[in-house]
């Protein structure tokens, strides 16, 4: 999970340094969003170190405080903003290219529910 966060932080970081017409305010939470699982991360592999191997390491108290309020708002809800502010300027990709990712794909069925 380590690495999964920190491999999207990195992909994150390198999006945000293309250039682009990107709203200042959508780059500033998502950097900060990047930055901040970057650093909660390194707790949690301090604590799960420490219960493993019983080095010295942070108590549960402090995780929460800590690695646990920095992934919630850190992390969730700066990249949460960032990714909305992105959509409501428009410049975040569809997939696969399609410009109205509502509407159905070629060759899907409708729902008629």
């Amino acid at each position: 999970l380590t690495l999964a966060l920190w491999a999207t932080a990195a992909a994150v970081v390198r999006s945000l340094a293309r250039p682009g017409g990107r709203p200042a305010a959508a780059r500033a939470l998502l950097g900060t969003a990047a930055v901040v699982v970057s650093a909660s991360m390194v707790l949690a592999l301090w604590w799960a170190g420490g219960e493993a191997l019983g080095f010295a390491h942070p108590s549960l108290d402090v995780m929460a405080a800590t690695h646990g309020v920095g992934n919630a708002l850190g992390f969730v809800l700066c990249a949460l903003l960032g990714v909305r502010l992105l959509a409501r300027d428009g410049t975040t990709p569809s997939p696969a290219g399609d410009p109205d990712p509502t509407s159905p794909r070629p060759g899907a069925e409708r729902s008629t529910a």
